[in-house]
């Protein structure tokens, strides 16, 4: 099964979180990507985005049914921009 999600919380991945350790991976590489223009907020531009990618073990959530596994291997990849620009209001 393949499944594409979003990590929406900071889950604990063996002694450390998801958000810790995906920094620590080596780039896969980088890319220029087009933002459009959000009238107010920002300008068009184009954010410059490092790709890194690797596997992590979650937890079951403390209020998940028990019958779940105890722990579910993640393959993630993780993408950041690098130097995020400032809204402009």
């Amino acid at each position: 099964m393949h499944l594409l999600v979003r990590a929406a919380r900071n889950r604990s991945a063996g002694g450390e979180t998801l958000f810790e350790r995906c920094p620590k991976w080596p780039k896969a590489g980088r890319y220029g990507i087009q933002v459009p223009a959000k009238r107010g907020l920002y300008e068009q531009r184009t954010a410059k985005v490092s790709v890194r990618f690797g596997e992590v073990a979650v937890r079951r959530p403390a209020g998940a049914d028990k019958a779940l596994p105890a722990q579910l291997t993640l393959r993630v990849v993780d993408v950041r921009e690098e130097n995020p620009q400032r809204d402009l209001r």
